[in-house]
């Protein structure tokens, strides 16, 4: 049999053990909160003509180009050069945004896109590009950021494309890619 003094160390030490085994589950850090997720922003643009009065009688004049936001709800895109393909469908809740990922292994990636899902009309977008490796913080580690040095498209349905903002970063609020389609696609 202990004595009291020996009981009491042992329960201490048994204590302080199982107090040492709780607090060695903790975390080793804070959770991140911080978006990693880095998207390139389409946005979808009809290019029309506009329409002028010459004498009485409206005429389209075909050097005064009018554009505007289009809504394409069923727009889908998908990646070319990795397999599995990875395939974005549907636009963001405007209709007129569509996100897709880039590669940071490589300086371009190239998507298919059509404007509706039952259309058999694709287009080629080749987006090049430069990673650049992002420190977020200890907790959250790193990520890619780009900077998009051009953009290249088929003309199917798809009349020009333009980067207005070449920065892309965990904004998804930026159009990065502006997509330009004729009126009659």
């Amino acid at each position: 049999m202990l004595s009291t003094p020996t009981q009491k160390r042992t329960g201490i030490l048994v204590l302080l053990l199982c107090l040492a085994g709780i607090l060695s589950c903790e975390k080793d850090g804070p959770e991140c909160y911080v978006p990693l997720l880095v998207r390139t922003g389409n946005a979808f643009i009809i290019t029309d003509t506009q329409y002028i009065q010459v004498d009485t009688m409206p005429q389209r004049d075909s050097l005064i180009y009018v554009y505007s936001d289009s809504v394409m709800r069923n727009a889908e895109m998908k990646i070319l050069i990795d397999t599995p393909a990875y395939i974005v469908t549907g636009t963001e809740q405007s209709g007129n945004l569509m996100h897709i990922a880039l590669n940071p292994l490589r300086d371009s990636t190239r998507y298919a896109f059509r404007a509706d899902t039952a259309s058999s009309i694709w287009d080629t977008i080749t987006y090049y590009y430069t990673p650049v490796s992002h420190f977020v913080s200890n907790s959250c580690g790193y990520t890619f950021y780009y900077t998009l040095n051009g953009v290249k498209t088929t003309k199917h349905i798809l009349d020009s494309a333009a980067v207005p903002q070449a920065n892309v970063t965990t904004d998804i609020t930026v159009r990065h890619v502006q997509l330009y389609f004729k009126r009659n696609f």
